[in-house]
């Protein structure tokens, strides 16, 4: 995976990053109230969404922006079954990725846009909602903001703003990699 990463990562960091990200919605699961409240379809349902989610967000999140078109194809084809061999070679990936099981997700992903254009929410079985959503709530900018301190709301703020609430409210680290002039300061203030 590191020829597609914006920065190195070894293996072990990706997975320590997926169980964070995991652990960050383990919340209602230890709540026994709400445990007793769902079916082991909805725990299992948003079980799976919960990984997945946490999936892209960790070992997909290093991707290039090339790359994480990639990384959708792959994981999309994963999801769906085998992966072909045709996919296989085009990505130069080892053995070892096929899928053992035929068991469809009870939430699959949207065919529209890619992986990283959704959100995983816990209501119900979960569904997965565009991020885009939550670009329309944010507040406008204030008029008597100095010009130097404008903050333009978008898919890339609200998406890593709320990635880094998520993490720094589980009291879990973050880092922003990537090309100077990208708003990773942005994101952070």
């Amino acid at each position: 995976m590191a020829q597609w990463e914006l920065s190195p990562t070894s293996d072990t960091n990706l997975v320590h990053s997926l169980m964070n990200l995991i652990d960050c919605f383990m919340d209602d699961f230890a709540d026994e109230n709400k445990q007793k409240e769902r079916n082991d379809q909805e725990s299992f349902s948003l079980l799976e969404g919960i990984f997945l989610f946490s999936l892209i967000w960790s070992v997909g999140a290093t991707c290039t922006d090339d790359d994480r078109l990639k990384f959708d194809k792959i994981l999309r084809e994963l999801m769906e079954g085998p992966i072909s061999d045709v996919t296989r070679n085009k990505f130069k990936l080892l053995s070892g990725t096929e899928q053992t099981s035929s068991k469809a997700f009870i939430v699959p992903f949207p065919e529209k846009g890619t992986i990283y254009d959704y959100q995983f929410i816990l209501e119900g079985l979960g569904r997965w909602d565009k991020w885009i959503k939550k670009l329309a709530d944010t507040p406008p900018i204030p008029k008597d903001v100095q010009f130097n301190e404008i903050i333009v709301p978008t898919l890339d703020t609200v998406r890593y703003s709320a990635l880094m609430h998520l993490l720094t409210t589980h009291q879990k680290p973050s880092i922003f990699v990537g090309p100077t002039g990208t708003g990773k300061s942005v994101y952070i203030i």
